[in-house]
């Protein structure tokens, strides 16, 4: 089982705003008075009955962002988040620890929509296009259902059990422990990867609670 880790050690992707202030300028607030929530997982243990390939994760996030050589720049929150990914469609949503909406990104064939807690919408052609253009920084919502099963493409994949390390599409990335036979339990995301000259860094941290 994975050490528990404070919220606000490592805190949250898809959350955080960039200089430009996005749409989720206001989550560091609304973390605040939620509370910052430790990601200490909890004990659950795998069901040997389920085989089927998961499509739908919720649990908890930390993400840090950063951006190097500007003081007071660097920016962290903390919460939750359910992914799903189901007839050609993938659903990320963030809520704060006490179950306030952030935001809720939609991706299919007709591109990608995301909407905020004050209920403005976006769209874009590309899930990566719309958060880059919001919040400076590219979310890979996309990946995350195969990284979550420990599929990293040409990067190569990890096992139940096993931890793994490495990159792919510009993330560096790190398997620490497993759900259960079809889910990773916790993963450590970092952009751009380490020795990547970058004005701007993201380390998230994602902790799956249940897998289905």
């Amino acid at each position: 089982m994975n050490t528990a880790r404070g919220a606000c050690d490592a805190a949250t992707a898809a959350a955080v705003a960039p200089p430009r202030r996005g749409p989720l300028a206001a989550l560091a607030a609304m973390l605040v008075l939620g509370g910052c929530a430790a990601l200490a997982p909890d004990a659950i243990p795998p069901d040997p009955t389920r085989s089927v390939t998961p499509s739908e994760w919720t649990g908890r996030f930390a993400a840090l962002y950063t951006q190097p050589g500007t003081p007071g720049e660097t920016q962290n929150a903390s919460g939750r988040f359910r992914l799903s990914q189901r007839d050609g469609k993938t659903l990320l949503e963030l809520s704060t620890p006490i179950g306030q909406t952030i935001a809720q990104a939609q991706v299919d064939q007709q591109g990608a929509r995301l909407t905020d807690h004050q209920g403005r919408h976006y769209q874009a052609a590309s899930v990566e296009a719309l958060t880059e253009q919001l919040f400076g920084w590219r979310v890979p919502v996309l990946r995350l259902p195969a990284w979550l099963q420990g599929q990293f493409g040409p990067a190569g994949q990890a096992g139940p059990g096993q931890s793994w390390a490495g990159h792919e599409a510009g993330w560096e990335l790190r398997v620490e422990n497993w759900l259960d036979d079809r889910s990773v339990r916790t993963l450590q995301l970092s952009w751009p990867a380490m020795g990547v000259a970058a004005d701007r860094r993201l380390r998230l941290r994602l902790i799956v609670d249940a897998a289905s």
